[in-house]
């Protein structure tokens, strides 16, 4: 149990690959606000199924390509359209720094949620992580409760809690109750797009996109979830699970730090302190057992023959 075997160093590599995608999330997120979410939605889930789709007829073995249940693909779409929506929304009511902050205090809640699954416990460190990393919302977000816009930005902090909780569901399901194919992710976007069409066309107004959102779109249809999620979703079925969550803790600061250097948030106290109270607060359960955090650095020696544990 030293190391990673072949397969689970390589499927680790690719998850800490969408870990960087995804920093990239909330500055092309504010980049597209003008665009309806749900058209949104469409757009970039379809080039993420055309993506799988190419993959999928170039696949050797189709029928394992296609190894998940009706539920599975069900579950997926659903969580994947609820998050997106919830997150671009989020986006239009609320200041981008405290929206995606919020966003990521899904790691925190990944843990707690998870000790009510079976054979797990609640234990006093996980709460303790969550009363840290809840601290660190008050201190993001008390001033704002004060302010003279209307409803202070909650609805927004709304939808960015609400992308926060799809998520960490989401993850939960696909670790202990989804199938054995990570393809899955990939083929619900498919579906995840259609979906979204009927509520775009039933309630919201087309906006054309102009060649800078195009160009965004597009990237983020081939990268954040044609192949984000994909890698993501690989690496807790079949990488390291414990290098995935400690490395997960670092988007919250990537991304601060991406809008920051493009003028999107301001780099003052407030923030500093909120993203590393929210992104440290999931390590707090690691500080009672040290020998894991040598055991995740372990994970990158040269792999040898071992059982999968992950």
């Amino acid at each position: 149990m030293d190391t990673l075997t072949k397969t689970q160093k390589k499927n680790t590599y690719l998850g800490l690959c969408s870990i960087l995608i995804w920093s990239f999330a909330a500055i092309t997120a504010v980049w597209l606000t003008a665009i309806p979410p749900f058209e949104l939605i469409v757009f970039i889930f379809s080039i993420a199924f055309l993506v799988v789709s190419v993959r999928y007829l170039l696949s050797k073995d189709k029928k394992k390509f296609l190894n998940f249940s009706k539920l599975d693909l069900f579950v997926t779409s659903s969580a994947l359209v609820m998050n997106h929506v919830c997150y671009y929304l989020a986006f239009r009511y609320s200041p981008a720094a405290e929206v995606d902050l919020i966003n990521y205090m899904w790691p925190t809640m990944l843990i707690l949620l998870s000790s009510f699954l079976p054979k797990e416990k609640l234990c006093i460190s996980y709460l303790l992580a969550g009363a840290v990393c809840f601290w660190g919302l008050y201190i993001l977000l008390s001033p704002d409760f004060s302010s003279t816009t209307p409803d202070g930005y909650f609805l927004g902090y709304l939808f960015a809690f609400g992308a926060a909780v799809s998520w960490t569901l989401y993850s939960l399901y696909t670790r202990y109750r989804s199938s054995n194919s990570s393809n899955c992710i990939s083929f619900a976007c498919g579906v995840g797009a259609l979906f979204s069409l009927f509520i775009h066309l039933a309630f919201e107004e087309f906006v054309l996109p102009n060649g800078t959102e195009w160009s965004i779109i597009i990237l983020l249809g081939i990268f954040e979830v044609g192949l984000a999620y994909y890698f993501w979703d690989l690496a807790l079925k079949q990488g390291s699970v414990k290098i995935m969550s400690l490395a997960s803790y670092s988007i919250p600061v990537f991304s601060i730090l991406l809008l920051v250097l493009f003028g999107v948030a301001e780099f003052e106290q407030r923030m500093i302190i909120a993203t590393f109270t929210i992104s440290a607060a999931p390590l707090i359960p690691l500080l009672k057992r040290k020998w894991q955090l040598k055991y995740v650095l372990k994970q990158v020696k040269q792999p040898k023959s071992v059982k999968n544990y992950s």
